[in-house]
């Protein structure tokens, strides 16, 4: 935990060092909390967290180079604390048991209860030292963006929010709701202590529908037998017109208003009163309860019960669902023993000559003659006169260090037509063998269906170019995107100021993924470059940081030295 720790101590992270830290976060709690396998799926498809019975927890996708703040920070982990609780006390078949009518707003109902619940207990038996301060400040923040936003709290689709608001009974965190709904969900309250699990939950949840349906019927009737006793629409006691200023006790903000509501307040004027009318005035606090509006299935401009992120940063999310149990397989799972003899690996000298030259050791040592100042020069002194220099100095120049990982496809077309694999196996062989010796760092990812990691780092020589020509696959797609991430991920941990990806394939996944990812990546300074393999990839690559290689003696002409280098 300690590296997370250090990130709280950061105003700003980027989106990866948030990732890796929700993610080392999620896998201590639950073993701490022994729930067993909990996966992380980062999708742009929600801006909720959200789990299933299988462990699997959905959280909102951010780019590798965003920028979060530490409210973000803290709220992803509060999300993760909330998707743990449901993991160890929900009992999640219990949602899919609501049929009939209006069943996705009973449900929302019920997703409001046993959140409360499993919050309540959460705290009551100290799951964490602070849990209580994190889910408050995280439902402080909800509470906050949702009265910003919300129009209408007379719209039944925001009662599972204040329910779920009501329920949790933090202090100071309240949001408006119609007297009706506020009864309601003060009785709910009272019965929570008595809610041990999510069958009881449900029952409450069905009771608190049962009771807004029995109190919008009742509304209806009383304005039917107010229209039958006013069918002029005379105004009737306890409604008139007047002006006054005073402070009410369900009011926000200060302002002039017209309208018809209920208030209870004191003030100048024609003495107190409660009822219905119309006026101006000032007044504090929350202002006049909503009015009940019927109730609906519709749910669309709802606020979401769960923990979510409200509005994200411009350009956090990302396409491309990603989950690192599901887009890699098991280390050298595309790696058969004996299949170095069915590959030529010998590469050109022209592609070592300018591979060595974009990937080097710039690093140099030269002496300057004729200096005023340094160590004396003894072959300048035989023809040194009265106005000579006879020092020479010596000048290093550092080189810049570069870590460097190759993603080489092993799909299915690329067997289905020997040409491309005898192509791409001498270009990954090169590669690693040319940067080796230049002293870049080296790592081989082979992806089809998934990615896995064939080569990690600091592999000797001779056992990376052995296991490049033991490479083999057959029948799988081209997910070019896991093995971009997966690459991305093993270089953002990296020293070396100079960072590149060599993608190494004959086709073209997830193409908008691939060039967002590839765009993060430039902004955390790794390179991405593409090797086509009898295809033009410059669509996502860009023709400067691409080449086409058709056959093996292709290799002899790519242009490799057009390439631009980071750092």
């Amino acid at each position: 935990m300690n590296d997370l720790q250090t990130l709280f101590r950061r105003s700003t992270v980027r989106g990866y060092e948030l990732r890796q830290g929700v993610e080392q976060l999620t896998h201590h709690l639950a073993k701490a909390l022994r729930l067993g396998t909990v996966t992380l799926t980062w999708t742009p498809e929600t801006t909720t967290a959200a789990i299933n019975a299988r462990g699997t927890i959905l959280v909102a996708a951010v780019r590798d180079d965003a920028t979060i703040t530490r409210p973000t920070l803290v709220r992803y982990c509060a999300f993760i604390i909330h998707e743990l609780l449901h993991r160890a006390h929900t009992q999640f078949g219990a949602m899919y048991t609501i049929q009939g009518r209006n069943a996705n707003y009973r449900r929302s109902l019920l997703n409001a209860v046993e959140d409360a619940r499993i919050e309540r207990l959460g705290i009551a038996t100290k799951t964490l030292g602070n849990i209580e301060q994190v889910l408050h400040d995280l439902m402080g923040q909800m509470v906050s963006e949702a009265i910003a936003e919300v129009q209408d709290w007379g719209n039944p689709a925001q009662w599972p929010f204040a329910i779920a608001v009501a329920l949790r009974n933090y202090p100071g965190l309240s949001v408006p709701m119609p007297i009706e709904v506020q009864r309601i969900a003060t009785q709910a309250l009272a019965r929570m202590p008595q809610v041990n699990d999510t069958a009881q939950a449900l029952v409450l949840s069905e009771w608190i529908y049962n009771q807004l349906r029995a109190a919008e019927q009742e509304q209806q009737q009383d304005e039917q037998q107010d229209e039958q006793q006013d069918p002029q629409g005379e105004p009737q006691d306890g409604e008139g017109q007047g002006e006054g200023e005073g402070e009410g006790q369900d009011a926000q903000g200060e302002g002039e208003s017209e309208g018809q509501g209920q208030a209870q307040g004191e003030g100048e004027g024609e003495g107190q009163a409660q009822g219905e009318g119309e006026g101006e005035g000032e007044g504090q606090g929350q202002g006049q309860a909503p009015k009940m509006q019927p109730m609906q299935e519709e749910l669309q401009a709802a606020r979401e019960v769960e923990p979510n992120l409200g509005n994200r940063p411009e350009n956090q999310g990302t396409v491309g669902t990603w989950c690192k149990t599901k887009g890699v397989t098991h280390s050298g799972a595309h790696v058969q023993q004996g299949r170095a003899a069915a590959v030529q690996t010998n590469a050109p000298a022209r592609l070592r000559y300018e591979l060595r030259r974009l990937f080097e050791n710039t690093a140099t040592t030269l002496h300057l003659n004729n200096r005023k100042a340094g160590r004396i020069n003894p072959q300048a002194l035989a023809r040194s006169g009265f106005t000579d220099t006879v020092f020479r100095r010596r000048l290093d120049i550092e080189g810049v260090d570069s870590a460097v990982v190759i993603c080489l496809d092993v799909s299915g077309s690329m067997y289905d037509y020997p040409g491309r694999i005898a192509a791409a196996i001498p270009a990954a062989h090169a590669l690693a063998e040319t940067l080796m010796d230049a002293g870049v760092a080296v790592a081989v990812v082979t992806f089809g269906t998934r990615a896995s990691v064939c080569v990690p780092f600091d592999t000797p020589k001779r056992k990376t170019l052995q296991t490049i020509r033991d490479v083999y696959s057959n029948m799988e797609d081209t997910n070019d995107y896991a093995a971009l991430r997966v690459a991305h991920d093993m270089l953002m941990g990296r020293k070396e100021p100079r960072r590149a990806v060599f993608v190494i394939s004959d086709g073209c996944g997830n193409v908008p993924a691939m060039k967002q990812q590839i765009a993060a990546g430039q902004g955390l300074g790794i390179t991405t470059l593409g090797v086509g393999i009898c295809l033009d990839v410059s669509r996502i690559y860009g023709a400067q940081n691409c080449v086409t290689v058709n056959d093996p003696q292709d290799l002899g002409t790519a242009a490799f030295s057009k390439m631009k280098m980071a750092a």
